[in-house]
């Protein structure tokens, strides 16, 4: 099916919901961690008395299935016409199809038929109005169902809410049930006009950029964009796994608000930590508790309101979680400089996949500019290929970590390790302490005898 139908479709939905297509309702979403809460349906379908197995299209399919679509937009259409006004008190059939669409098109009123949000999976919003839209029968009393694409996690339904409606919902893909039954909310008839005022928000956020997750218990940490969808994206992330229940006692416990350290996903060792084996998926991916892991890091969907594109501030310790993780995309990817790293313009660095020195112009958010030595002139270097050049000698400051603003002698380099002599006493060297340390976590800023000072910064890792 063409781009063109797809959006004459998307127009249709919004027309019969009376809501235009640049319309939104006031307030957001709602929150990440509600996202597959309690996802269940223990009803039989038989049991509901609904046609469970009547030949329903799929959203997904509509592309291939000129037909459906066809057939779609007819029985919508008699349906409106069949099912009389918006008021509630005027459910005689209409005498004319013009007048359904002048109908769903006028100002709603008090006396219209209320309307309501249902709690549905994010990313399934739209299969789940197709599938009612496709399944709905005079006796549901569904006058018309939407979603909008800047509120997720929701669909809307002007509606009775009657026992049939409740029924049908249960066996609608994607709408979330919990043992209490169907989440919804009705939307307060002063807030109706509102919608009609609300915009969709701007996303343009690109496959391979680092996001910061603005809620939940994610909320702060940094992800990196695998996929760009209508709705949000999927992001990847390192996990927190709430620990295991440690007590027997049969009182509730409130939840803690203690966010989990963030940890590698280790499928080996779950079950021994949780008692819950993680379901292998493939060589690379695992379901746990719900949520997908994929080479130890946590795939999770986020909607547009839930990140931003500023303040994307990756510590060093979040840094080397997604190093170890060696996801192949991951590996490839350029990385936020880590937010203990200190760099300036004019320190001496070594590129690390060449091996040769330069100096730095200028600095990026993922790159930094580095004239070589050399013929090769300046060149973009990612942050993950750019190391301090220190020398055995070097007089450094530790700039954070445990020892912070302590100093001392370089006395060993091992690659991108530093061992450093601390200066405590003008005693003999061997009653001062030694530290290891991490290139790019301190500062060469004092000038000895015989000692090269270069203004380099390090960070302490021990």
């Amino acid at each position: 099916m063409s781009e063109e139908t797809h959006r004459a479709l998307r127009s249709f939905l919004d027309l019969e919901a009376g809501v235009d297509d640049d319309d939104d309702e006031v307030g957001g979403g709602r929150s990440d961690d509600e996202e597959f809460d309690d996802f269940i349906d223990n009803d039989n379908p038989a049991e509901l008395g609904e046609a469970s197995t009547q030949q329903r299209l799929s959203w997904t399919q509509l592309p291939y299935r000129e037909d459906g679509f066809t057939q779609l937009l007819t029985e919508i259409l008699e349906r409106s016409v069949n099912s009389g006004g918006r008021n509630l008190a005027l459910r005689e059939p209409t005498e004319h199809p013009d007048d359904a669409f002048i109908q769903v098109s006028m100002p709603p009123t008090s006396h219209d038929f209320p309307l309501w949000r249902v709690a549905c999976r994010l990313g399934i919003e739209e299969e789940a109005v197709f599938s009612l839209l496709q399944l709905a029968a005079p006796r549901h009393e569904l006058r018309s169902a939407f979603t909008r694409g800047s509120i997720c996690g929701w669909v809307y339904l002007e509606t009775t809410m009657n026992e049939h409606i409740n029924r049908l919902l249960k066996l609608t893909p994607g709408i979330v049930s919990r043992r209490t039954g169907i989440i919804w909310e009705q939307i307060d008839f002063e807030d109706w006009t509102k919608m009609l005022t609300m915009h969709d928000i701007e996303a343009n956020v690109d496959v391979g950029r680092w996001v910061r997750v603005r809620k939940g218990t994610y909320k702060g940490d940094v992800g990196y964009v695998l996929a760009s969808e209508l709705w949000g994206v999927r992001l990847l992330l390192a996990p927190r796994l709430s620990p295991p229940n440690l007590a027997s006692s049969s009182l509730k416990r409130k939840r803690s608000t203690v966010v989990p350290e963030p940890a590698l996903f280790d499928f080996n060792t779950i079950e021994h930590i949780y008692g819950t084996p993680a379901v292998k998926q493939n060589d690379r991916t695992h379901r746990f508790r719900g949520n997908i892991f994929s080479d130890g890091l946590l795939l999770k969907k986020y909607d547009f309101h839930s990140i931003s594109l500023t303040s994307v501030f990756m510590p060093t310790s979040t840094f080397f979680l997604f190093q170890q993780s060696h996801h192949p995309t991951i590996l490839a990817a350029r990385f936020p400089c880590p937010l203990e790293w200190s760099f300036d313009e004019g320190d001496q660095v070594l590129n690390s996949s060449s091996s040769k020195l330069g100096v730095i112009i200028s600095i990026g958010a993922e790159t930094a500019e580095v004239d070589l030595a050399g013929d090769e002139g300046i060149i973009n270097v990612p942050w993950t290929e750019l190391c301090k050049h220190i020398v055995v000698g070097d007089f450094v400051e530790v700039l954070s970590g445990p020892l912070r603003e302590s100093t001392g002698w370089v006395e060993r380099v091992d690659d991108e390790i530093v061992h450093v002599v601390q200066h405590l006493s003008s005693e003999t060297l061997e009653e001062n302490q030694h530290y290891r340390i991490k290139v790019d976590y301190m500062l060469a800023s004092a000038t000895w005898t015989n000692f090269t000072s270069r203004n380099s910064k390090f960070i302490l890792i021990g």
